[in-house]
């Protein structure tokens, strides 16, 4: 008889979900787009959503249907299949994503209440090595995850981010600021922020944590595995797009001469201070350090266990566990800015592959593509990402570069979008006269 999750395990596992998707940057960049966008808000939330909500549900299904990221990725040929997958790993596991959690809840729960005598680089590696400490001892045993994240650190993030926001609405008076200039374009602006949630390069790497937790519960049906993954994702969605309006919401009112603020943990710092005083040093310090710790653990039993089927167990999941926990400890003390400023070419190069890797796995039943269109189009996406990220450095290739420059929505960084499309379409049409594998 085919076993199934109750409607208990189904909550506790979308909520794993949304946990191991929601970290440092969808806690700091809502408020930010809020109080930048002002009474743009709304249209610059539904970019936002769009990278960051819908395109992550999307890459659970996508993943689900083709069991696995590698296999996605071996539709564009087997090398690709191995290389780009590791490479999302790296880049949101212990090269960026995992010491960037790990930096920021330091940074935002914990600096701001120490003295200036005190050592920021000593408190720093007292509570990043407390904090991956933890992080490595939740991930030692994966199928308790949604017992130890879904079920309990969860439901307490969003009861405290539920306080937060009751309380700042409460007693905030609502001042909006009209946009700044770098929300002029408030739609393709809040697109881009998206990016830097890394959610949908996530969600196609999360589909392991979420196998491995239905095999927990001796479910191994392909069709049941895309039922529950995607429904998980659904309902780990709509709570993503409850919270992100929250805290929108919270630096809309707040934007009217405030608008020179750093980033949007500075915003959240001081409203949880005007509204809750002193205790509200406490409730920022557990919303921070759950936030972070939710998804950091996702993240790292999620890196482990593919570099572990990588290399067949001769490296199993548990040495991988420690390699990656103690990477990530070593470069989260490297400081936030430094991992910020690094983070956000390297997102411009891989991120638009992911997209269309998630659109086609999508339509591939209905256009049939075939190995020739993936290659294609993906590879021409690529090529077009790497030159952005390049730009994003102050690299220039001379010709490409210029070339580059008079594409259609170039001023918006999102000149990968029209050639790509135009390619896939053309290559579809093709191979529907001249089929070839």
């Amino acid at each position: 008889m085919e076993s199934r999750l109750s409607k208990q395990e189904f909550i506790s596992m979308s909520l794993l979900l949304f946990a191991m998707l929601f970290g440092s940057g969808n806690l700091i960049f809502p408020p930010m787009l809020g109080n930048q966008a002002g009474d743009s808000t709304v249209v610059a939330l539904l970019g936002f959503a769009t990278t960051a909500i819908l395109f992550p549900v999307l890459g659970f299904l996508a993943v689900s249907k083709t069991n696995g990221i590698q296999n996605l990725g071996n539709r564009v040929g087997p090398l690709f299949g191995v290389i780009y997958p590791a490479i999302i790993f790296l880049a949101i596991g212990p090269g960026i994503a995992i010491p960037r959690n790990g930096s920021l809840a330091f940074e935002l729960s914990v600096a701001p209440y120490l003295s200036a005598d005190l050592s920021l680089p000593v408190f720093r590696f007292i509570y990043t090595f407390l904090f991956f400490g933890f992080a490595y001892y939740l991930c030692l045993q994966p199928g308790k995850l949604v017992d130890r994240v879904g079920k309990i650190l969860t439901p307490l993030l969003l009861a405290l981010i539920l306080i937060f926001f009751i309380g700042a609405v409460w007693k905030i008076p609502s001042e909006v600021a009209f946009p700044t200039e770098e929300y002029s374009s408030a739609f393709t602006t809040g697109f881009l922020e998206g990016y830097n949630t890394m959610d949908t390069l996530a969600a196609l790497n999360f589909g392991l944590v979420i196998a491995a937790t239905l095999k927990s519960k001796q479910i191994e049906d392909e069709q049941s595995i895309i039922k529950y993954t995607s429904g998980a994702g659904l309902v780990a969605g709509v709570i993503l797009l409850v919270v992100y309006t929250m805290l929108a919401y919270v630096g809309m009112i707040s934007s009217a001469g405030n608008q020179q603020v750093e980033n949007g943990g500075r915003i959240l710092l001081d409203i949880t201070n005007e509204v809750f005083g002193s205790f509200g040093a406490v409730i920022l310090i557990l919303i921070f350090t759950l936030a972070c710790l939710t998804t950091v653990v996702g993240l790292l039993n999620s890196v482990s266990e593919y570099f572990a089927e990588l290399t067949k167990h001769r490296i199993t999941y548990k040495q991988w566990l420690i390699i990656y926990t103690l990477l990530s400890l070593m470069l989260a003390n490297f400081g936030l800015d430094n991992i910020l400023k690094f983070s956000l070419p390297v997102l411009a190069t891989i991120y638009p592959p992911a997209i269309l890797l998630i659109i086609m796995a999508l339509l591939q039943d209905i256009c049939q593509f075939n190995r020739l269109t993936y290659q294609l189009t993906i590879y021409l996406t690529i090529c077009i990402s790497i030159l952005s990220g390049l730009n994003s450095f102050g690299v220039d290739i001379p010709v490409l570069s210029d070339w580059m420059s008079q594409l259609p929505f170039y001023n918006e960084g999102l000149e990968w979008i029209l050639p790509s499309i135009f390619v896939l379409f053309i290559l579809s049409i093709y191979s529907k006269f001249f089929q070839n594998d």
